[in-house]
């Protein structure tokens, strides 16, 4: 009898892979044979579970959700606001990352919202080449910066912006993005389907857009986070808060996975 346990991302670096690709399909077969292997599987958001029993078979596997811990952040310094909606985006800028549309929308209709990008990726060179061409003032791009410096930045955000929009199961999974805005007690602004947008609605604490919005939806979206005050902006973040440490704070499943495996470590040593 052999007891593992497996947390895993359920193959994010090539899950957006054509499946017709080689690589993908030598990968994809690999991962099959390994996840069979094991007793129980913890991954990353609920959305997995459902690809591991429809995509891998993997019926006779218990598996339980797991969300990634969150990195904590200073925000000790408040900086006083500007005339602009602050609203603050981090990490990793991709092609399943949908801002474009957002800021072709703030720009078209004027809004005073001012969007600062940091963070990575082949997303940014893009951004800074339309900025360029349309002349978007109101997009501000840093360099990946020290967790010093983002702390002040993320503390005079008005909000956070959260997208992700991928046809495959990553689509469905819950960012990490929104489990850092939900512990930082910021409202936040979501372009997101699955996990993500179900744990928004449930938290009640930022507006959603869906996948394939149109300009119009966009558009209502963001002037009901420009309507908010103040005080309704920290209502919603600390409803945030409130959901992640009930609901997706991982740090309450470390007892289960500590007894689990304490309970192997005996069966194995042959002990009652």
């Amino acid at each position: 009898y052999t007891f593992r346990h497996y947390s895993s991302n359920m193959n994010n670096a090539y899950c957006d892979c054509v499946f017709s690709d080689l690589f993908y399909r030598i990968i994809n077969r690999w991962s099959r044979t390994l996840y069979t292997r094991f007793d129980r599987i913890w991954v990353g958001s609920p959305s997995y579970r459902a690809y591991l029993k429809d995509h891998h078979h993997l019926n006779n596997v218990a598996s339980k959700t797991l969300y990634q811990p969150v990195l904590p952040i200073s925000k000790d310094v408040i900086s006083s606001h500007d005339r602009y909606f602050q609203l603050v985006y981090t990490g990793h800028v991709g092609r399943g990352h949908t801002i474009i549309p957002i800021l072709q929308c703030i720009a078209d209709h004027a809004l005073p919202i001012q969007l600062h990008i940091v963070g990575h990726g082949e997303g940014i060179a893009t951004l800074k080449h339309l900025q360029q061409q349309k002349g978007w003032s109101q997009l501000r791009i840093h360099s990946s910066v020290p967790s010093q410096k983002l702390g002040p930045l993320i503390a005079q955000a008005d909000a956070m912006l959260v997208t992700l929009d991928l046809p495959t199961v990553v689509g469905e999974t819950m960012p990490h993005k929104l489990l850092q805005a939900f512990q930082l007690k910021k409202p936040v602004l979501a372009y997101l389907r699955g996990d993500g947008a179900y744990h928004l609605q449930q938290s009640k604490g930022g507006w959603l857009m869906s996948p394939g919005a149109t300009k119009e939806d966009i558009n209502n979206q963001l002037v009901k986070m420009l309507e908010t005050s103040e005080e309704q902006r920290n209502t919603m973040g600390q409803n945030n808060k409130d959901y992640f440490e009930k609901e997706l704070n991982g740090l309450v499943y470390l007892p289960e996975v500590l007894d689990e495996l304490t309970s192997f470590k005996k069966s194995v040593k042959g002990e009652v």
